[in-house]
């Protein structure tokens, strides 16, 4: 594994690969001793966790999504660490620090976040989860993950990220998903289409269907030109109920 070593003394920079513990400068013959240990920066962020404020953007989210009335649950928040490593390159990668059972969680790239380094924040964020990832794991996995031809690691950062995570039935369905404090970033796992159907629309369809029964007894009870018209309407509307019924169901596509 090579890194980027820069000279003390002149401040050139050079690349020193992973067997090199101290190498000369080319430019000003000071022997400089690698340190193979890249300093990790820990930071936290320090929004405020705001229950009510995470089910309003997960109901709005879910509506947006044609989610009817969802009814959105909040549960216990979390710290979740996460790995943030930069490669000489310029590429990133974004690793958890701990096991997660969430594959939203395991995949988030790391928004844009109002950080403040956790040794400024005054011992507010001494209880935090301890990462169970280690940071030659995360310098592996990235490594791995990057494209370049020799990737190099020259930045490590560790980041604690709080979370609420939410639980929304919609007709029966249960949706898991996440929302990050300290943004408007709400996930949700995938939403099933019945999920998204309306419930006012079996209301209303037996509401036709009760119209269409009625016109179509007067039509058979009642003799006449204008109760046979009503009663032929009647099973006309009965045909269009039971198309539409049959449209809409779950799994039709529609």
């Amino acid at each position: 594994m090579a890194r980027l070593v820069a000279c003390p003394q002149c401040g050139s920079t050079h690349r020193s690969v992973a067997e090199q513990t101290r190498f000369t400068c080319d430019y000003c013959q000071n022997l400089v001793v690698v340190d193979r240990r890249i300093r990790v920066e820990e930071f936290v962020v320090p929004a405020r966790v705001d229950v009510a404020q995470a089910r309003a953007w997960a109901q709005r989210w879910l509506e947006a999504q044609g989610v009817v009335r969802p009814q959105v649950v909040t549960q216990t928040p979390t710290q979740v660490p996460y790995w943030h490593v930069s490669s000489g390159g310029g590429e990133e990668a974004t690793l958890p620090a701990v096991e997660l059972d969430s594959t939203l969680l395991r995949r988030l790239s790391l928004p844009a976040l109002p950080v403040v380094a956790r040794d400024q924040t005054r011992g507010a964020f001494d209880q935090l989860p301890v990462p169970t990832v280690t940071r030659e794991e995360a310098e592996a996995t990235a490594l791995a993950s990057f494209r370049e031809t020799d990737p190099s690691v020259v930045g490590m950062r560790l980041v604690w990220i709080p979370v609420v995570p939410l639980r929304a039935r919609a007709n029966g369905d249960e949706i898991q998903g996440f929302f990050l404090c300290g943004t408007d970033k709400v996930m949700f796992e995938p939403i099933p289409a019945s999920a998204r159907c309306r419930p006012g629309e079996p209301t209303r369809l037996m509401t036709y269907a009760s119209f269409a029964v009625l016109a179509l007894v007067m039509g058979m009870s009642v003799a006449g030109f204008w109760p046979r018209a009503l009663g032929e309407g009647g099973l006309v509307a009965l045909a269009l109920v039971a198309w539409t019924a049959w449209d809409r169901r779950p799994g039709s596509g529609s």
